[in-house]
């Protein structure tokens, strides 16, 4: 009957539209996957006044530009924290902390984690790389781990995605790293009950700032300061291919001798 042959266009049309829909919906997700994938976000710690600047970077490989971009950053102490974790954002500049969303001082209590979230200035065309530096301020040096998450809207439907990515801050990158001769004016023991480090030269130029011609040598001293206050490190031995040397704590200052196993930590990892 023309009721029947109607009812049943309706059904296979009603087919066919969630096929459609479900095909679409696929194909959403497949770009979405093919976004997040495409798009990397890189951040550089360095040392600075009281802290570090974090120089982020993201870079849009994706073949589609993307809108509504806004940033988030998590920070929380690498081991657990008897008081209050103590970072704030003193600063930003560039395009990606065009507006902060929230509260830009993170000052928390007895809060594990922290966070602060940017709207970034313009969207971001495929192919393109925008960056800015967020200025960090911590109240004493410890290690941070740390999160952030790009976000933005997805190309299909609109909906916010995110992409998240892990890195840490280290005790090298919120110190004042330096080198110096040993010219006899530093009166100070061996610390006691510290190992000998073993110290990579490569890595230690970088993180020291020691010139390629300047020459390390047994009593170069290494110091790592923050506010008025600094540890020392004494190079005893460089080993025969001067690749390698071997370094003794001195017993320079009672307050930052509580970072000396995370720091010699930093200092003895093979670099990469």
């Amino acid at each position: 009957t023309l009721g029947s042959s109607v009812q049943a266009m309706q059904q296979v049309l009603l087919g066919n539209l969630q096929q459609a829909a479900l095909m679409t919906s696929s194909m959403n997700q497949m770009m979405e996957e093919l976004v997040r994938r495409a798009i990397h976000t890189t951040v550089d710690a360095q040392s600075a006044p009281h802290g570090c600047s974090l120089h982020v970077r993201v870079h849009n490989r994706s073949p589609v530009p993307l809108s509504s971009l806004t940033l988030r950053l998590w920070f929380s102490p690498r081991r657990p924290l008897a008081e209050a974790l103590g970072v704030r954002i003193s600063g930003t500049e560039g395009a990606l902390f065009a507006g902060v969303v929230g509260d830009e001082v993170m000052s928390a209590g007895s809060e594990e984690e922290v966070s602060v979230k940017y709207r970034a200035q313009t969207s971001l065309a495929s192919g393109a790389v925008c960056d800015g530096t967020l200025h960090l301020e911590v109240a004493r040096p410890l290690q941070i781990a740390a999160r952030i998450s790009v976000g933005f809207a997805s190309p299909g439907t609109g909906q916010t995605l995110a992409v998240e990515n892990r890195f840490g801050i280290h005790l090298t990158q919120l110190m004042r790293c330096a080198y110096a001769a040993d010219d006899g004016s530093l009166e100070a023991d061996v610390l006691e009950d510290t190992e000998m480090l073993d110290l990579d030269l490569a890595a230690a130029r970088t993180v020291f700032a020691i010139p390629p011609a300047v020459g390390i040598v047994p009593g170069t001293l290494l110091t790592a300061a923050f506010g008025q206050h600094r540890l020392v490190l004494r190079v005893t031995s460089v080993s025969d291919d001067l690749r390698s040397a071997r370094c003794q704590w001195l017993n320079s200052d009672a307050d930052l001798i509580p970072l000396i196993p995370a720091l010699s930590e930093e200092l003895s990892a093979k670099p990469e």
